[in-house]
């Protein structure tokens, strides 16, 4: 019965997502909200109990003694099909090889795709992610990438350090590469990111003229000079480097440093949530409007992203975010914020104060004058060192230290 089937679905559902929450790194999003049902999970299930409610809920119905059958995985109740469509193995011709293939292959693909003979435009072309690739190298002799990705990205932060000193521009170390500092006088060993802060004033200017006070083969990319840029700040990348962050993201450039402006905010609590509501909601106008619209498949989750890109460009929203984040001037307000950071990150401003020299992987930079509130504020008690499976890593779609992101032409 239809009601069965939704049910059954809907608890495949559910199972797969506490097994996902189990799984992941519950803080992957922040330690905001967003890891509290990731942590319930780790509390009352392990990754094996989880699966074991999985496997609960497919073993339910008999394969044998049904007469509809699926793939679970394939999400949509739309693929719920005759058993008599797959039939017995049917031999099927796949790259010169004879393999096999369901016994009634043009409806199961019909139901699945449509016009499947009909090849989709570029932009339709679906491809999954991973996380790292390497076809020469067993997988037990896999080495960490975190170290030789530190040091380049150390290149670029102590370019940038230079530059801004030449130019008189502020920037302070933030987040975890000020944690970093402070408690390791370098990277936390598990971090694969550097973050920084600038006043808007000094923002704009470096972006302004960052073509002429780079060296070569480091850029500054933002919505500014970038068409179709999904950020809302800007990455000084390194161009003799290839990095994609997303899966379902076109953009593709080098590794790079977060650059992020400081602006005001304003002290009324009314007025201050009312602002980072609408910095949230453009954000993800933006996220929807740059990402992958088929990211989770043909299905109603591809509805927003796809009337987002109907309604709006990537370049009218980012008009939009800048124009909610200069609102309040920063040199104006008593509290400023990175809006990336959420409303949880609003600081008085006398504790970014004057930039304060500080130790890192042996070179000094300039952090936050009263770190010690600034950090306590957003991690707590930050001396203690996580345990291992609460240390968090950003990840990336695709990374290359050793070509050009102009010639990268594709994973093959």
């Amino acid at each position: 019965g239809k009601m069965a089937q939704r049910i059954q679905f809907l608890k495949y559902r559910y199972a797969r997502k506490i097994l996902h929450f189990t799984y992941r790194d519950p803080y992957k999003h922040g330690k905001g909200v967003n890891a509290l049902i990731p942590l319930l999970c780790h509390r009352f299930f392990t990754i094996e109990s989880a699966q074991q409610l999985v496997r609960k809920v497919l073993t339910r119905y008999d394969f044998d003694a049904s007469s509809l059958v699926a793939d679970y995985d394939d999400r949509s109740r739309s693929m719920i099909l005759e058993k008599s469509i797959f039939g017995e193995p049917t031999p099927i011709l796949f790259e010169g090889k004879t393999v096999y293939g369901v016994a009634k292959p043009d409806i199961y693909l019909t139901r699945k795709y449509g016009n499947y003979k009909q090849i989709p435009d570029p932009k339709k072309q679906k491809q999954h992610n991973f996380y790292l690739l390497e076809l020469n190298k067993p997988y037990r002799e896999y080495q960490d990438y975190i170290r030789p990705l530190q040091l380049r990205l150390l290149n670029i932060l102590t370019t940038f350090d230079q530059v801004c000193r030449e130019r008189g521009l502020r920037y302070y170390l933030m987040a975890g590469t000020l944690l970093g500092a402070v408690r390791h006088q370098g990277f936390i060993p598990w971090d694969d990111d550097i973050d920084v802060g600038m006043p808007r004033a000094d923002y704009n200017l470096l972006i302004a003229h960052a073509q002429e006070w780079l060296p070569q083969n480091y850029e500054m990319v933002c919505a500014e000079n970038t068409p179709a840029y999904p950020f809302p700040f800007a990455k000084m990348q390194d161009a003799e480097t290839t990095f994609i962050e997303r899966r379902g993201f076109k953009h593709v450039g080098g590794i790079y440093v977060d650059v992020f402006p400081l602006d005001g905010v304003p002290s009324g609590k009314i007025a201050r949530k009312r602002q980072f509501f609408q910095y949230k909601f453009w954000t993800k106008i933006l996220y929807f409007t740059c990402r992958d619209p088929h990211k989770h498949g043909h299905d109603t989750s591809s509805l927003i992203p796809l009337l987002c890109r109907k309604l709006f460009t990537p370049a009218a929203i980012q008009k939009r975010i800048r124009k909610i984040l200069t609102r309040y001037s920063f040199d104006q307000s008593v509290l400023i914020a990175d809006y990336d950071d959420g409303i949880k990150g609003v600081m008085d401003k006398k504790i970014l104060g004057n930039a304060t020299p500080l130790s890192f992987e042996g070179k000094q930079l300039l952090g936050i004058e009263k770190y010690d509130e600034y950090l306590t504020q957003k991690y707590g008690d930050y001396m203690q060192i996580p345990e291992q499976g609460k240390q968090r890593q950003h990840g990336f779609y695709y990374l290359s230290l050793g070509k050009p992101y102009r010639e990268y032409k594709g994973k093959g």
